[in-house]
């Protein structure tokens, strides 16, 4: 080694990287290398101090003796991921009332008038028995029971019960006919003076068949020919439901409103990849995910936000020069060379087995950021957090759990020892899991076995995973890389580097979405070294730079 030990010191918008090199070979030697978060915002004296503290530490621990550091231009960038819930479309004079409960009391179709089953039981039309809220389960079945016992009272063609109860009713009176369903945790007061409501639960494990046909529909409620596209939208989101309660609305109801387009356009003006979103109600569409009916349409945008004036060091950004804060904190010379763009494909190119012409891509927790042999960087919003939100969003998780979630492969919890993974085979926990978790779907989690999801396979939740993650990132990346000046990837490696290239299934992801290329991990200074893997692009890409003939 000849003294002249190197610091390439990379601060991000997460985490700041630290290689130490041997400049005085070529290319340089990893020496030691190291990682924390950022402190502060990108660009900042705070994180430049920090990374500069992180840089000291590491040298001592090493046992070397630091001579100069380089660092590059930070431009901090802000990206915000939003979830949209955008209302059904509306089906004109149909009202969906779907219970939220899981388990109907019992199996069957019927249509009547809605009536309270706490009046006198009336002649007339089939009546569909409307259990509210103030009445509990012993006095419900009570009132069934009486109500068919009555000489001329109108036939019960179903039974509504707001409560979740419905199980608790439907055992209590032995004497209700045969395909009279029962459901349950539907909001009764809806039905008040409704003149005809539908009712249906399908059998444990099938969906239904009479209210998802929008023919029988128009026959059950008599609808005309204006009101036809109203019976086909309500069909449609019932196609994956177990039960569920139509009801036709006085006077006719609001027009029926079309579906919003698969892909939300980016909002007008400005540049089209400072935005990019993922349609939930697509994602599941392409998998034919189940769906749950009635339930908004949830579109999960990135955005850039606010950039800064400009790189650190130009001027105008407000922050001091990061070579200035680093060199008074170190006490030595720093230099600030290239851009990060320049460093990272400096760094991914050491890469063994990568062509000199490579794309490389840089996979952040806001941003995706491509450059190939120009130099001419593109970035576009929408990368980690982006799959994390969307998670987060189509599992009803907080975007700490979805962190842990979207990561890969899950299982499901047969049983306190039993777990089944996504491929059917079975695996036996080492330690007993929570009770309340058996059922669930699981992944490895801080504290062992997570719980996230029970009603939906392991298989099932795979395919969304995967469409999520290629909606975020592989499509993005594919309107990414078609900027670059140097044109198409046909017979071109893509290099990955950044955080998110750790991801188990991004090669799977990227691999499709970018037809033609040959697409995988930086192993950065692999043919010197163990390799530093893929997360230390650009810090050793400075290095590089800065030790360049």
């Amino acid at each position: 080694m000849t003294g002249d030990v190197l610091a390439g010191i990379d601060v991000g918008n997460a985490t700041t990287e630290v290689v130490l090199v041997d400049a005085g070979s070529h290319p340089p030697v990893p020496l030691a290398r190291d990682r924390a978060p950022t402190r502060g915002a990108k660009g900042s004296a705070r994180a430049n101090e920090a990374a500069a503290l992180l840089t000291a530490r590491l040298a001592r621990r090493a046992g070397l003796v630091l001579d100069r550091a380089v660092v590059t231009g930070q431009r901090p960038v802000t990206t915000t991921a939003t979830t949209r819930s955008d209302p059904p479309p509306g089906t004109g004079p149909l009202a969906l009332l779907t219970g939220a409960g899981r388990t109907p009391g019992r199996a069957g179709i019927g249509s009547g008038v809605p009536t309270d089953v706490t009046g006198p039981p009336r002649p007339g039309p089939d009546a569909v028995l409307v259990v509210p809220a103030r009445t509990g389960y012993d006095r419900a079945a009570e009132l069934v029971r009486a109500w068919l016992a009555t000489p001329g009272a109108a036939r019960v063609t179903a039974v509504v019960v707001h409560r979740d109860e419905g199980v608790l009713v439907a055992r209590r009176v032995p004497g209700l006919p045969a395909g009279v369903p029962v459901v349950d945790t539907v909001d009764t007061g809806r039905l008040a003076g409704l003149p005809l409501v539908a009712v249906e639960a399908a059998a444990p494990g099938e969906t239904l068949r009479v209210l998802a046909d929008p023919l029988r529909l128009v026959a059950l409620f008599g609808l005309d020919g204006a009101d036809r596209p109203a019976a086909r939208l309500l069909a449609a989101s019932l196609t994956d439901a177990a039960h569920a309660v139509v009801a036709l609305l006085p006077g006719g109801g609001p027009e029926p409103a079309l579906p919003r387009p698969e892909a939300p356009a980016p909002p007008p003006g400005g540049d089209p990849l400072e935005c990019w979103s993922v349609d939930l109600a697509a994602v599941t569409a392409a998998v034919e995910g189940r769906t749950a009916a009635g339930r908004p349409r949830t579109v999960v945008t990135a955005r850039l936000g606010p950039t800064g004036a400009g790189p650190t060091g130009a001027g105008a950004s407000g922050h001091p020069r990061p070579e200035e804060v680093v060199a008074g904190v170190l006490g030595l010379p720093v230099a600030r060379i290239a851009t990060e763009a320049a460093a990272a494909r400096a760094g991914a190119l050491s890469t063994p087995g990568v062509l000199p012409d490579a794309v490389v891509l840089d996979l952040g927790g806001g941003t995706l950021d491509a450059v190939d042999a120009t130099g001419d960087p593109v970035v576009a919003a929408g990368a980690g957090d982006l799959v994390t939100a969307s998670v987060a969003a189509a599992l009803g998780l907080s975007r700490a759990a979805a962190e842990w979630v979207k990561r890969g492969p899950c299982r499901r919890l047969e049983g306190p020892h039993v777990l089944v993974g996504e491929d059917g085979a079975r695996h036996f926990a080492d330690r007993p899991a929570p009770a309340d978790a058996v059922g669930s779907l699981v992944v490895p989690g801080p504290a062992g076995w997570l719980p996230f999801a029970r009603d939906l396979s392991p298989a099932e939740w795979r395919a969304l995973r995967l469409r999520i993650k290629r909606a975020a990132l592989g499509d993005n990346a594919g309107r990414l890389v078609a900027r670059l000046p140097a044109g198409g990837l046909a017979g071109r490696d893509v290099v990955l580097a950044g955080g998110v290239a750790e991801d188990p299934e991004i090669l799977r992801v990227l691999d499709r979405a970018l037809a033609g290329a040959t697409v995988g991990r930086a192993d950065v200074a692999g043919a010197l070294t163990t390799g530093l893997g893929h997360r230390w692009a650009v810090a050793y890409g400075l290095t590089v730079l800065a030790t360049a003939p």
